[in-house]
């Protein structure tokens, strides 16, 4: 086989001048994607900007309406007790503490912490009474 047409001048050049419309080709059409990349990512970012400001102005609405309802709202009535409170009542009482000590520890009233132990002491009287009564009639 004979490849003498390879080392002509014009084989190469017409090589030469075919990579170079290949890649100017490929060149032209990267361009055209990133192109396209480009426009969608700006329309994505204008439609979060968007959503971003709408967000906002919900939030401050809400915050707006909150703070109205609590302006408008009536006083709340004195906090009740709650059943931790209850607990630590009688935790820090049979520990031996003052019943001074624990209302000013607990920041409640001394009256509070008296009817919590008065409850507390009726309890135990129900559960004494009910339990021996179980026993009575498991006998």
């Amino acid at each position: 086989m004979r490849f003498d047409w390879i080392y002509s001048p014009l084989t190469q050049y017409l090589i030469t001048g075919t990579g170079l419309i290949a890649s100017l080709c490929l060149w032209i059409s990267a361009r055209a994607q990133l192109r396209d990349i480009h426009h969608r990512l700006s329309k994505s970012i204008e439609t979060l900007e968007s959503g971003f400001q709408n967000l906002t102005a919900s939030v401050k609405e809400i915050k707006t309406a909150g703070q109205t309802a609590l302006e408008n709202s009536p006083p709340s009535p004195v906090q009740a007790i709650n059943l931790t409170k209850r607990a630590q009542v009688l935790r820090m009482r049979n520990r031996g503490e003052s019943l001074n000590s624990i209302a000013a520890a607990l920041q409640i009233p001394l009256g509070e912490v008296v009817l919590l132990l008065k409850i507390e002491k009726l309890l135990d009287a129900e559960l004494v009474e009910a339990t021996a009564k179980v026993e009575a009639t498991a006998k």
